[in-house]
C-alpha cells in the first residue's frame, strides 16, 4: 500500500486524515498480516497459500513532518513495521516538491524514526524529479546521492528505492537498470496493482485508498 501524507490541511487520495488512516491500519490488522517491503522479494518468491491471511505492506513517499506526528505513534500502538522513502532536498524544508507547503521531516525526526524496529527507510531521489526528463550523468546523480547522504545519516545500507511519480510515464528500462546498478536491492513504483507472485524486483506495484475508504 502506497501512502503520502496523513493529517494535513487538504483531504485528497495522497492526503488522508487522522482518523480514516487509523481506521485503515485497524482494518488490516485484523484481517492480514504485514510484511516489510524488505522481504518481499523472498515473501513472493515463497508464498504460503496454507496462511488464511493475506500479507500487506506500508509504504510513505516523500516523508513529511506529518508521518512522524501522527502516522508513527499509530503505527507504534498497532506494531505495523512501514517503509519511509524520502527525497533528501527537502529534509528539514518548510516546504515540499510539490508547492503544498507541508513541512517535511527533519535531520533529528529521520534519526529518530530510523531508531524504531518498526521503521525502514528509502531513497526518493534527491529533488523528487520525472527520471525520464533527465541526462545519464543527472539521473545517476540523483539515485547515487540520494542513497550516498542517507546511508550517511542513518550509518547503515539504503537499498530500496522508490520512483518518483511511479507511474509508467516517469520510469523506463535504462531507468530501472540504472536503479540496479547503483545498489539498489529493489524500487517501488506508484502503478495501481496487487503482487500475487514472484516477478521483477525493481517495478513492485503499489495499492492505494482514498479517504472515503
Amino acid at each position: 500500500l502506497m501512502y503520502h501524507s496523513v493529517g494535513g490541511p487538504i483531504l485528497s487520495r495522497y492526503n488522508l486524515s487522522v482518523d480514516a488512516f487509523t481506521s485503515q491500519m485497524e482494518f488490516l490488522s485484523n484481517h492480514y498480516r504485514f510484511v516489510r517491503l524488505k522481504d518481499i522479494p523472498r515473501q513472493l518468491k515463497n508464498y504460503n497459500t496454507k496462511n488464511p491471511k493475506l500479507p500487506v505492506v506500508i509504504t510513505f513517499d516523500d516523508g513529511y513532518r506529518d508521518l512522524y506526528e501522527h502516522v508513527h505513534p499509530i503505527m507504534e500502538a498497532l506494531r505495523i513495521p512501514y517503509t519511509v522513502f524520502i527525497p533528501t532536498a527537502y529534509i528539514q524544508s518548510s516546504g515540499s516538491y510539490d508547492n503544498e507547503n507541508l513541512p517535511m521531516l527533519s535531520v533529528r525526526e529521520i534519526l529518530e524514526l530510523s531508531g524504531s524496529d518498526l521503521v525502514d527507510i528509502g531513497s526518493h531521489t534527491v529533488t523528487h524529479c520525472s527520471l525520464t526528463q533527465l541526462s545519464s550523468s543527472e539521473l545517476k546523480e540523483e539515485l547515487h546521492q540520494s542513497k550516498e547522504y542517507l546511508e550517511s545519516l542513518l550509518s547503515r545500507p539504503v537499498d530500496m528505492f522508490a520512483y518518483p511519480y511511479g507511474t509508467f510515464t516517469h520510469y523506463s528500462k535504462q531507468i530501472v537498470r540504472a536503479v540496479a546498478e547503483c545498489g539498489y536491492s529493489l524500487a517501488v513504483t506508484a502503478c495501481f496493482s496487487s503482487m500475487n507472485r514472484s516477478g521483477n524486483n525493481y517495478l513492485l506495484r503499489r495499492l492505494f485508498f482514498e479517504e472515503k475508504e
